[in-house]
């Protein structure tokens, strides 16, 4: 089994990184900014702490229980494989490829941006769509390929994000940070319930417990890595955006601000730069993202909560049909909803889920051996982010609302209807076995 362990620990943090990065830089900051204004620093600052508390979290957790399912396991392990556990499994899944959905419409977005200033939806379909299926094919070659090549895009975007903070520091307008409107609370508490999906990858790095060398040390280590760094290059980035552009322009721009605001101080060469930077991004993201919720899918699958044809291989890649039915759910999202739409989502989503996980934790803190108050610090927190933005949506985007309790309402249908039918299949050969 140790043999098998062929991941290190800077390709864990990478996959961490990786997925975190590729969402809230390039694809939620102008949408961010529309909520809090040149405030929004303090909004990723405020989702990064929760994200480190939930870190604390999920690092105990997968120390204790160790596996490619991740949290799927230690809802099961806190709540049985019933309804309860399963609904929120399948709700996670959806989760991620909500997530991934994301990663790949702005992939889209800014590699249109190279190419013209009006978006060509044909080609916008076309760019989802292909990136996608390469990650596909990526992911279907393995675990260790999958860890080299992220500990690349990631190693590049982030030397890239950081250039960009440190010329853009050189060259911005300090009246651009000062703060001019009435400061909303309640905006900036908002945005940080919408860019906490910024900081959500930090949860794949519990699917590589079974791959990472030395998972006791460095499961722990890499969680608090990649929420540190990402914190840390989140902040200057955002920074360096408010004082380069105004807010009207940045939001006029939202899908692709990131390379606006280098052209103040490096002229088109630095949008080229950075959109490119982006689409490293996204296809890191989504290299990340499609790694672990199809070991997550298989791990359900075998607690008896989802058809065992999700644990089936493909191509010699175990758990290969959960993968190609992720993939082909974030081809419909990705091609169905908008980028804002899609961010809504999938932040209320993993705001849920991590409720849900820090409540499993308290059920299971005797045998993790964690301290109780970051746990219940952590559930607050997220509590509290994700109660702000619901009323958001409710207030300006009542589609994401009602996908969302859909998605919800599927989620446990699917679940009680399936474990039902198992029962009476269960039954009915238990019967026959009698008769026999």
């Amino acid at each position: 089994m140790q043999n098998s362990r062929t991941m290190s620990l800077w390709s864990a943090v990478s996959i961490g990184v990786g997925a975190m990065i590729g969402a809230g830089i390039f694809a939620l900051i102008g949408i961010a900014i529309e909520m809090a204004g040149n405030l929004v620093y303090l909004s990723f600052l405020i989702a990064g702490v929760i994200a480190l508390l939930n870190a604390y979290s999920a690092a105990h957790l997968s120390k204790r229980y160790p596996s490619r399912g991740g949290r799927v396991i230690f809802l099961i392990e806190a709540f049985g494989s019933g309804v309860t556990s399963g609904g929120l499994n399948l709700l996670m899944w959806i989760g991620y490829i909500v997530a991934t959905s994301l990663y790949a419409s702005a992939f889209a977005h800014y590699t249109l941006s190279l190419i013209s200033a009006e978006v060509s939806i044909v080609w916008y379909h076309i760019l989802v769509s292909s990136i996608v299926i390469v990650f596909l094919v990526v992911n279907l070659i393995g675990a260790e390929f999958v860890g080299k090549l992220e500990l690349f895009i990631v190693s590049v975007k982030v030397l890239i994000l950081l250039g960009f903070s440190v010329i853009g520091f050189f060259f911005l307008d300090p009246q651009r940070l000062i703060v001019t409107q009435e400061i909303s609370f309640t905006g900036i508490i908002t945005a940080s319930g919408l860019v906490f999906m910024a900081y959500e990858g930090f949860g794949l790095i519990a699917n590589t417990a079974q791959d990472i060398k030395n998972p006791q040390k460095n499961l722990v280590r890499a969680f608090y890595i990649s929420v540190f760094l990402v914190i840390i290059v989140y902040l200057f980035v955002t920074v360096a955006v408010l004082g380069n552009l105004d807010i009207n322009v940045i939001i006029q721009s939202e899908e692709y601000v990131i390379a606006k605001a280098a052209e103040p101080f490096l002229g088109k060469t630095g949008f080229l730069i950075m959109a490119i930077a982006a689409m490293f991004s996204a296809a890191s993201a989504i290299n990340a993202t499609l790694y672990a919720p199809s070991y997550m899918v298989s791990e359900t699958a075998k607690a008896g909560q989802l058809p065992k044809l999700l644990t089936k291989k493909f191509l010699n890649r175990e758990s290969g049909v959960s993968l190609l039915i992720t993939a082909f759910l974030v081809l419909f999202f990705a091609n169905s909803f908008e980028l804002k739409n899609i961010a809504e989502l999938g932040s209320i989503s993993f705001l849920f889920i991590y409720v849900s996980v820090n409540i499993a934790h308290l059920k299971l803190i005797k045998q993790t051996g964690a301290k109780r108050s970051p746990i219940i610090a952590a559930l607050v927190g997220n509590i509290f982010a994700l109660t702000a933005l619901l009323y958001y949506v409710y207030e300006h985007s009542m589609l994401t609302l009602i996908v969302f309790i859909l998605v919800l309402l599927f989620s446990y249908l699917f679940e009680a209807i399936y474990l039902k039918k198992c029962h009476i299949k269960k039954q009915e050969s238990d019967k026959n076995h009698i008769q026999q």
